[in-house]
């Protein structure tokens, strides 16, 4: 599934981290090459599901074939908008992964430094409360980009969908 690489016996908190960091890339990039792969497939099956459905309507149905168009026009840009945001998302996860190796680095460099446990506890208690405020800051920013994301995806969607509900009050009003 994955290309995880085994390495001969490690020296140094470095070479670990080095390692670690390496797998996490690795991991992250198989992710996004699953999801990029995955969203394709649907994305051409939809299309072709699509291109099918306006064949058929555009028989009989000029006006409904257009309409038909513009929904798929709709989610064709409202897929856009999700695949940029499931890129900026691989993005940011990868950033937030490199950043916590950094710290484990500096954080083991401290700890084997440490003269006295006094030290070493206060360098852990440090790096815990850092870790958890970091965590805390880059959730808020992944929320916000989950939201941002969602509302620029249903953009296109919702008017689409004022254009139906105007189509559709036009026979009741006459």
């Amino acid at each position: 599934m994955t290309n995880l690489k085994l390495a001969p016996p490690l020296k140094s908190f470095e070479d670990v981290a080095a390692v670690a960091q390496g797998n996490i890339e690795e991991l992250v990039k198989t992710a996004q090459e699953q999801a990029q792969k995955q969203f394709e497939e649907a994305v051409a099956a939809a299309k072709s599901q699509s291109e099918k459905l306006q064949d058929q309507l555009a028989k009989g149905f000029e006006e409904f074939a257009a309409f038909s168009k513009g929904n798929v026009e709709a989610a064709a840009a409202a897929s856009a908008v999700v695949v940029k945001g499931a890129e900026d998302f691989s993005k940011a996860y990868a950033a937030l992964g490199k950043a916590f190796i950094e710290q484990y680095v500096a954080v083991g460099k401290a700890v084997l430094s440490a003269k006295s446990v006094d030290e070493v506890v206060a360098v852990s208690n440090d790096f815990a409360k850092t870790s958890y405020e970091s965590l805390v800051a880059e959730a808020g920013k992944l929320q916000e980009l989950s939201v941002q994301v969602a509302n620029e995806a249903l953009a296109p969607i919702s008017a689409r969908f004022t254009v139906a509900v105007e189509k559709l009050a036009k026979p009741l009003a006459a």
